[in-house]
């Protein structure tokens, strides 16, 4: 580390407020299941939505095993998680799912 006054401290926005960081042009989250994203980072999601952020949100499973209910026909589980996923995405501000 120097000491120039001249050199900038690349970790200088980290110790900033969460306010004052900017926005990301686009976001891509990517989670496992339906509700993984919303549950661990919708707040900042929204948040960058709100800024002009373009939010993508990258679901790799279609649900199909979100239930205990074993007579649950699994078309229409993934039916079911792909309409709430889209209403999430919509809540937030994300662009596409």
């Amino acid at each position: 580390m120097t000491n120039n006054p001249e050199s900038k401290n690349l970790y200088s926005e980290l110790s900033s407020p969460a306010g004052s960081l900017a926005s990301p042009a686009r976001v891509l989250a990517i989670g496992a299941h339906p509700d993984d994203i919303e549950f661990g980072s919708g707040g900042t999601l929204a948040k960058w939505a709100s800024r002009g952020s373009q939010v993508t949100m990258l679901v790799v499973t279609d649900g199909s095993k979100g239930t205990w209910d074993a007579s649950v026909d699994s078309d229409d589980l993934i039916n079911t998680r792909s309409t709430e996923q889209q209403s999430a995405a919509a809540a937030l501000g994300a662009t596409a799912v």
